[in-house]
Parts: structure tokens; C-alpha cells; sequence
């Protein structure tokens, strides 16, 4: 089966500040995930964006909508840094974007069972359900720890659990496992990664109250497991 092969993307703070490095004011600077809403013309046809919806269900506005969002697209997921300029934390909120940085799409894969041999340690640090409201799409987002040495591509995947006797589960929560193969790379140091993935489909079914995914932990050899719910019904 082809895998999705990526580069992990490592969660560095400092990357993400980098652009208002050389900004002189006192304001202080943000950081927070996000979803674009777009706009489309009906004469044109031409997108542009409406607004963005932070992961805590804030409609957020830019101000000024400079090349730092320029080619964002309805839908994307971003890390954005930013400044608030009437110093006021409201909802909606208008923001003065200083960088942004685009998040790991992926989607949710039903995975034959060969498949589940890819099953090198991984650690979900943290997992959450976002959007739905603002006109905002769904997702869910993991953020994680692997062993790294960077010489080759890892590959991260969610999957159905396909061990699962019902899925999904009397309690509304499909089962899921969350997998991470190594390849040639050695396991020389822990690096960090995120990634996320549409709800769409069955798993945005009105009864579906959740994801309970598994994955095999660095700090043992036994698989834990973490709820994501979804929080709409």
C-alpha cells in the first residue's frame, strides 16, 4: 500500500516568530491554530478569505490582509503568530498576522491488516477536535513524539482499528490507531510533529460522539490510547 510519506514538521516556536523578529513594538505576539474560511464571487469565481476560526471557536479577522495570506485556500489549517491590536481578547477578533505556517493534512484511511505491522513507537502528546462552527470544517489534530535521526522520510497515519469487533463502539466513538513507521531512519534523538485530519463522512455523523485512538508509546511496549471528543452532540 502507498503510504503518505512526509517530513515531520517540528513544532518550533522560534520559527514561528520569526518574521516579527525585527517588529519594535511592545504588543505582545499570539499563537494559535486555525481554519480558513473562504469567500468565493459569483461573478469571478475568485476566493478570497472571509475570516479564520480559532481551535477554540473564536472568529478571528485580519486587518490587513498582507502576502503573509496571500495563496490560503477555504479549508486550510494553519499555526498562526499574531498581534492584537486593540490589546482586547473578544470574539469575533481582529488580529495583525506576523507569520503563519501551514499544518499536515492527511486523511483518515482504512488500513488491511499487513498494514498494522508498521507500528514503530510513537506518542500522541496532545489530540483535539476543532471547527463546525463559523462556517469552520472539522478536524482533528495530533501532535506527537517520535525517534528521529533525519536522514529519511517517516510515515504517519491514522487508521481505522480493523481489530475492533464493532466499530463503532456502543458509546458512539469510532476506534482508531494511529501509526508511525520509521523506515532506515535510526532512533537517535525525539523530535515533535503535527498533523490533522478532516472529520467528514461517517465519522461526521450526527451520532458519532468521538475517535479513540491507540498507538504504541515510546516509554513502553504497550499501547495506550487517547479520547478525542467531538463535543456536538
Amino acid at each position: 500500500m502507498r503510504h503518505n510519506r512526509l517530513s515531520i514538521l517540528l513544532v518550533s516556536c522560534a520559527a514561528l516568530i520569526s518574521a516579527a523578529a525585527c517588529d519594535i513594538s511592545r504588543d505582545p505576539f499570539y499563537t494559535s491554530y486555525m481554519t480558513v474560511v473562504a469567500d468565493t464571487a459569483s461573478e469571478s469565481g475568485s476566493v478570497s478569505i472571509s475570516h479564520l476560526v480559532s481551535d477554540d471557536s473564536m472568529k478571528v479577522y485580519p486587518v490587513s490582509y498582507s502576502q503573509t495570506l496571500s495563496g490560503l485556500k477555504d479549508g486550510q489549517r494553519i499555526i498562526g503568530t499574531f498581534t492584537i491590536p486593540s490589546g482586547k481578547i473578544s470574539d469575533p477578533l481582529n488580529v495583525e498576522f506576523q507569520s503563519i505556517a501551514l499544518l499536515q493534512t492527511d486523511s483518515i484511511r482504512s488500513t488491511p491488516a499487513n498494514d498494522l505491522t508498521c507500528n514503530d513507537p510513537v506518542t500522541i502528546t496532545a489530540a483535539w477536535h476543532s471547527g463546525g462552527v463559523y462556517g469552520a470544517a472539522r478536524y482533528v489534530t495530533a501532535v506527537f513524539n517520535i525517534m528521529q535521526a533525519g536522514l529519511y522520510p517517516h510515515s504517519i497515519f491514522l487508521t481505522e482499528d480493523t481489530a475492533a469487533a464493532v466499530n463503532p463502539d456502543a458509546d458512539g466513538y469510532y476506534r482508531l490507531r494511529f501509526l508511525h513507521d520509521a523506515g532506515k531512519d535510526p532512533a537517535s534523538y525525539q523530535a515533535s510533529g503535527i498533523i490533522t485530519y478532516p472529520v467528514t463522512g461517517k465519522y461526521a455523523e450526527p451520532d458519532i460522539r468521538g475517535l479513540k485512538i491507540s498507538f504504541n508509546t515510546l516509554s513502553s511496549s504497550k499501547d495506550s490510547t487517547v479520547t478525542v471528543r467531538f463535543g456536538l452532540n
